[in-house]
């Protein structure tokens, strides 16, 4: 007999071809699939971020042969929660009983450390043949699955994205914090630059740039999309200050800067390379402490909208 109150969860899955250049299409999927779900934008910007690692990691550690089967990616949506499912043909790992950050200088296990971050909770099933990710989280937003799913456009997206690389989980801003260290800066410059790459593939974006703070004053080029935004540190405080330059005024302000146009943006801003972006400039900090600001934009031409004018003018 048919049990006429229950309800299933509503259900997404296919197959990847293991190639990086598929990961952005399967990431947009999967957010499309879970706004017409009603899911808010803390949870979506968390699952584009996890599931993009995932998927990097599993076609970055597939063996030649393996490179001709696909990743599947499954994702099932209940009224409480979410759960995602990578399955990959790596040679698979053994996955740590605690996931802590790895030094500055190790070159892995940061993956593991912002998907254990994100997710309430990951696990990694290992077989013979293939290995499955697992990775689930709560939806806070139940109150709206009985409305309109919220409509997410890039200025909205590219915003929680950003608070959520600086409120959720710190850490990630003190890796960036050493990228100016002897020693330690080649690394971090590669990491950095493959994040935010990834989040710029997310959210559609054109270009950015991740200044890391300097001496309490300067704030200088850690990574670029592009070598023209590689451009000489700003002085932010003291003496001969370039208050004028959008990424001086978030860390003079300590808050987010909506730009669109060239209007805002003074005729010796760095930012103004890029004629007729519009984006935002945030700050990151570790606690209180200024660790740099990242700038992230897409090119033409677009008006502001109220959000962004009350960021600028409050």
């Amino acid at each position: 007999m048919a049990d006429h109150g229950a309800s299933r969860p509503a259900a997404l899955r296919f197959a990847l071809p293991c190639d990086l250049s598929h990961v952005r299409h399967a990431s947009q999927t999967v957010h499309q699939f879970l706004t017409e779900q009603g899911c808010g934008d803390d949870l979506l910007s968390a699952c584009d971020l996890a599931l993009v690692e995932a998927c990097n990691n599993a076609i970055k550690y597939a063996s030649e042969s393996a490179r001709k089967r696909p990743v599947v990616v499954e994702v099932t949506c209940g009224p409480e929660r979410f759960e995602l499912r990578v399955t990959d043909h790596t040679p698979g790992f053994e996955w740590p009983e605690k996931v802590d950050l790895p030094p500055p200088e190790s070159e892995s296990g940061r993956g593991l450390f912002l998907i254990h971050s994100l997710m309430d909770s990951a696990h990694y099933l290992r077989g013979r043949d293939e290995n499955i990710l697992v990775m689930r989280k709560s939806r806070p937003d139940v109150g709206q699955r009985n409305g309109s799913p919220p409509r997410i456009d890039n200025d909205r997206l590219i915003s929680g994205l950003i608070e959520e690389l600086s409120s959720c989980y710190e850490t990630l801003s003190a890796i960036f914090r050493y990228g100016g260290e002897q020693g330690s800066g080649k690394d971090l410059k590669k990491f950095a630059h493959r994040l935010l790459s990834d989040l710029a593939g997310i959210v559609g974006a054109d270009w950015f740039v991740f200044r890391s703070a300097q001496n309490h004053s300067h704030i200088e080029v850690l990574t670029a999309s592009e070598s023209a935004l590689d451009t000489a540190s700003i002085i932010y405080r003291g003496e001969n200050s370039d208050a004028t330059f959008l990424e001086a005024q978030a860390a003079i302000l300590r808050k987010p800067i909506w730009f669109g146009g060239n209007g805002a943006l003074s005729a010796a801003d760095p930012l103004r390379l890029k004629l007729h972006a519009h984006g935002i400039v945030y700050p990151v900090f570790v606690g209180d402490e200024l660790t740099g600001t990242l700038a992230i934009g897409k090119n033409g031409k677009r008006f502001q909208t109220e959000e962004q004018r009350a960021f600028t003018t409050s």
